[in-house]
């Protein structure tokens, strides 16, 4: 994750001929003795999931304020992509207008599959995708932007450490607690509502309800700001979304933050 990381940092300004070089990124975390046809195979198939989906991504950008929605009235339409990973202008050349806005709020993006043996994820790529996570994520939760990717590591690393008494660490067992909770439950927040009444509803939520004991576990000095920082949407920014915040952290945590 570090190496990806630094890549989409040195990448985040390249720009040939006056338009913005972007990169969709497939990364497959696997066991050394997977066969490798197999693992180039899942990461182009990956890369291709994160260019199927960029609308869909600049448009929740937009919907989040990361744009200005006036930049959505006429976005230009989508270039072909060439098949080296990078996002094109027709000609192999892996770039995109820098006036798009529905790209440009993110640029960089990447999706990834843990293989933790050799998994074989069947020749219905996206269902069986679909099947390994939990049941009320999107198809762009599972795509991780640039800054998606950096804020969650940040997470990621101060829930596994802890920082202090007011913060300390998350017990990977209870990780797992949440996620077996958003496998079998479920969670239906309204984010349209204001935020009090949606932090309203996330208390009476069994999801809400079980991060209330964690907190009273764990006996932070200050129990609301821990409870907080468990319930902070980062990047997805709406409370709905923390589905697929529990689920990345599941998936990476063994593998950052060390």
């Amino acid at each position: 994750l570090e190496t990806v990381q630094f890549f989409f940092k040195q990448t985040s300004n390249w720009e040939l001929r006056d338009k913005r070089l972007t990169h969709a990124l497939g990364m497959v975390i696997c066991s050394y003795a997977t066969p490798i046809r197999a693992v180039v195979s899942l990461a182009r198939e990956l890369a291709e999931n994160v260019k199927d989906h960029l609308d869909d991504l600049g448009k929740e950008a937009i919907s989040h304020d990361e744009i200005s929605e006036s930049l959505s009235q006429n976005p230009s339409p989508p270039t072909p992509l060439p098949a080296n990973g990078a996002r094109g202008d027709g000609n192999g050349i892996g770039s995109k207008n820098k006036t798009d806005p529905q790209h440009e709020a993110f640029g960089n993006a990447m999706a990834y599959e843990v293989l933790e043996s050799f998994d074989h994820l069947g020749r219905d790529f996206q269902e069986a995708r679909r099947g390994l996570r939990f049941p009320q994520m999107s198809e762009t939760d599972a795509i991780l932007t640039a800054d998606g990717l950096q804020r969650l590591v940040e997470h990621l690393e101060l829930l596994k450490r802890g920082n202090g008494p007011n913060e300390p660490a998350l017990p990977a067992r209870r990780l797992h607690q949440i996620a077996r909770l958003f496998y079998r439950s479920n969670f239906a927040i309204d984010s349209r509502l204001s935020e009090d009444k949606v932090n309203q509803q996330l208390e009476n939520t069994s999801y809400g309800r079980l991060i209330k004991r964690i907190a009273e576990t764990q006996k932070p000095a200050d129990e609301a700001e821990y409870k907080k920082e468990l319930n902070n949407p980062l990047h997805w920014k709406s409370l709905d979304k923390l589905p697929a915040k529990w689920f990345h952290l599941l998936e990476l945590w063994k593998y950052t933050g060390y």
